[in-house]
């Protein structure tokens, strides 16, 4: 296995997106969610909708290992909150999340935020709480999925 490097998204990287946000939902979130919270989640998640994101946002990261999509985070805008950071599942617990969440706070920063605030689900808290974020409260979003609040 090679060697994971960061990108800007691009606008053929739609479908891999996609692809690893999909798969990421259902596969590391399912024991977390009902599977009609993971079908109403997944459904948005179509390479048009990716590639509306990838042209409006102003950080949208890739993470890349031998040429194929493992990862990415997005915001769609630095004064609100982060937007996504997913893994494809077997690519998890090999730091390519933590380089990703590196990128998106050196971006964030670069942009005047002193203080981080993620809406992470909620499998993907403990990542937070590794990476140096605290627990603020839990919300439940329209479909009845929980999310957790963390700041760093």
């Amino acid at each position: 296995m090679g060697e994971v490097k960061l990108r800007n998204a691009e606008k053929k990287d739609a479908a891999a997106i996609a692809d690893v946000w999909i798969r990421s939902i259902r596969h590391l979130c399912a024991p977390y969610y009902t599977d009609a919270q993971i079908a109403s989640w997944t459904g948005s998640k179509t390479p048009e909708k990716i590639l509306e994101l990838i042209m409006e946002s102003p950080f949208f990261m890739v993470a890349e290992m031998d040429g194929r999509v493992v990862g990415f985070t997005s915001c769609s805008d630095f004064r609100k909150i982060q937007a996504a950071l997913y893994i494809a599942p077997e690519s998890t617990g090999k730091g390519t999340g933590r380089q990703l969440l590196t990128a998106y706070e050196e971006a964030a920063r670069e942009h005047g935020l002193k203080t981080l605030h993620i809406h992470a689900t909620v499998n993907g808290a403990g990542f937070y709480e590794k990476c140096g974020y605290e627990r603020i409260g839990e919300n439940a979003l329209a479909d009845g999925r929980r999310i957790v609040h963390v700041k760093k």
